[in-house]
């Protein structure tokens, strides 16, 4: 007899999901403050992990250029002044979540400056992009920035030679990427010295700028876009943008028809940008969602399923596990979300099929939802925290209690404690919320639900930043039955985890996959014995590697290396390699 959906679980529960924008080809229609792609993200974070390492400072920002960016022509300089008010300003009227972002810059660099006031060794009034490429270096000595914002190029129409221009700006970006500093490339203004004699430099090197960006893998701030079409195309001159009578740290009324002005504020979003998505782990910007299937019913047949990558529109898909065809593919959240999808299979409505939970990845609120394993219909939406949590939720689900009711367990993603909640199966009451690391932890927690040797039980595996601990919580009553280390001790990724009888003694397993930057897995007994330990795609340096457990067929594990474009490897533990996929 079917189970009645606990009442507090609506069919038509809340998003909270935030969509995204998909970066533009060429400078013409790029959008003013850079799209950060999921590979970028991952490749920025790498470079800003080695300047930690070397006593970079995420709360500062170096400055290159020439004189638009040099001390004295109004960039940047007015928002790190005493006496700058967020309010007279127009600052916080105009946009309020900018005033934490200046305020997070105005860390002592040297002496009495920061970030803004600091009269930088890399940019200075008619210099080249040669100019640049021998100051660079000086400058990430002086201050250790987390962050390089570069405008180059005006003064090099004297070469006029593009590839010469090109190369330069490589070498910039390669100084800084090696100092482990993010870099934001930035296009110029538009030129108009000598009747707009050379207005097409001005593009050409825009163009290049996009190109080198793209290259290396970098953001590109594009400041030609937010003035293009000011009066004067937000120039005061020929050549510098023009600062408002107020000053170029002004924002009220009439401000932002300014150039400088307008290149201040842009610049405050690009800072709250690369703060976010780098330094923050927000979402990225993301991919379509491809192609979507009608629903096979999974009555009776083996499977497996997993969600979308960080980064990727929210698209669950459910594969052969023998084969690794594509069996069906659906949206679990709104197509623009981009924070993935975390997923469990279980029973959740008792008519003997197993459904699809989801868990809303980081940037959403913590949404759980269940689907149909007859038919896909979505059967219930709720939060599985406070609303406004928007670290994203781990999900897993099985019978803790023995009562034939599968409970639904989750966990907080980062941002929050280690926190992990239990609903009771079918009735949706709270039964167990308890922190399953110190609660100083915020790097969030993975949960996994199997049938051990000691009982049922709640697997739980630290976020990034919390090393490699796996603990185990009896599913009676919570209590922690065992804890062991997976990986070498300085290891920080953290874990994505499904549990699965691997081996076919009656008893679960677990699986551990790197959850950033590897494709490492670990498979090992409750016990402690490897049954494996291998790779689960040829890049290893790249976004980690989600896991899926497969239903009908507990002795395989899927790793999926990329899941918009369905890529994983089937670990089938009998031949203690990876199959198929």
């Amino acid at each position: 007899m079917a189970r009645t959906v606990p009442s507090f679980l609506s069919p038509t529960g809340p998003e909270l999901l935030e969509p995204r924008d998909v970066p533009a080809a060429s400078f013409l229609t790029a959008p003013v403050v850079p799209d950060i792609d999921a590979d970028m993200q991952v490749h920025l974070q790498q470079v800003a992990a080695r300047g930690a390492a070397l006593g970079n400072r995420d709360n500062v920002f170096a400055k290159s250029g020439d004189s638009i960016t040099a001390y004295g022509f109004g960039f940047a300089y007015p928002l790190g002044q005493l006496g700058y008010s967020d309010d007279a300003s127009g600052l916080r009227a105009v946009r309020p979540d900018l005033v934490a972002v200046r305020q997070k810059y105005l860390a002592p660099v040297s002496g009495f400056e920061n970030s803004f006031t600091r009269t930088s060794l890399s940019a200075y009034p008619g210099w080249q992009s040669s100019n640049v490429v021998a100051s660079a270096a000086a400058e990430v000595a002086a201050v250790r920035p987390g962050i390089a914002v570069v405008m180059i190029g005006t003064n090099d129409w004297v070469h006029a030679n593009a590839e010469y221009y090109r190369g330069n700006l490589r070498q910039i970006v390669r100084t800084y990427l090696d100092a482990g500093v993010v870099p934001v490339l930035s296009t110029i203004p538009d030129h108009r010295i000598n009747n707009s004699q050379y207005e097409a430099w001005a593009l050409t090197v825009n163009q290049v700028v996009y190109e080198v960006g793209d290259e290396l893998n970098v953001p590109v701030w594009n400041y030609w876009k937010a003035i293009h079409g000011l009066p004067n195309d937000g120039l005061g001159d020929q050549l510098h943008p023009g600062s408002a009578p107020a000053g170029a740290g002004y924002f009220g009324a009439g401000g932002l028809s300014f150039g400088m002005n307008v290149r201040n504020f842009t610049l405050l979003e690009v800072l709250q940008k690369v703060d976010a998505v780098v330094f923050d782990d927000a979402n990225p910007d993301g991919n379509d969602a491809g192609t979507l299937t009608a629903w096979r019913p999974l009555d009776g047949i083996a499977f497996a399923a997993f969600g979308a990558s960080r980064g990727d529109a929210p698209v669950v898909t459910i594969a052969d596990p023998d084969t690794g065809a594509v069996l069906a593919r659906f949206l679990a959240y709104d197509e623009g979300f981009r924070g993935g999808v975390n997923v469990a299979i279980a029973d959740v409505n008792g008519d003997g099929v197993p459904d699809i939970l989801t868990g809303a990845g980081k940037g959403g609120g913590p949404v759980v939802k269940a689907f149909s394993g007859t038919d896909g219909r979505q059967l219930f939406s709720t939060f599985a925290f406070e609303p406004g949590f928007t670290g994203g939720v781990s999900v897993a689900a099985g019978d803790l209690d023995g009562d034939g009711v599968a409970e639904i367990v989750v966990g907080a993603g980062p941002g929050g404690g280690p926190r992990v909640r239990v609903f009771g199966g079918g009735t949706g009451a709270v039964v167990r919320d308890f922190f399953a690391f110190e609660g100083t932890f915020t790097g969030g927690v993975n949960v996994a639900v199997g049938r051990f040797a000691s009982g049922p039980a709640i697997v739980t595996t630290p976020g990034a930043g919390g090393g490699s601990v796996v603990k185990l919580f009896a599913g009676s009553d919570g209590s922690l039955v065992t804890a062991f280390e997976v990986f070498e001790s300085a290891y920080r990724a953290g874990l994505n985890v499904v549990v699965s009888d691997l081996n076919g003694d009656g008893s679960a397993d677990v699986v551990l996959g790197a959850a950033v930057g590897s494709s490492r897995v670990r498979a090992i007994t409750a016990a402690g014995a490897e049954l494996g330990s291998f790779f689960a795609g040829p890049d290893v340096s790249t976004r980690g590697v989600r896991l899926a457990a497969v239903a009908g067929r507990p002795a395989k594990v899927l790793g999926v290396t990329s899941s918009a474009a369905a890529v994983y490897n089937i670990f089938d533990p009998a031949e203690s390699v990876f199959v198929g996929g």
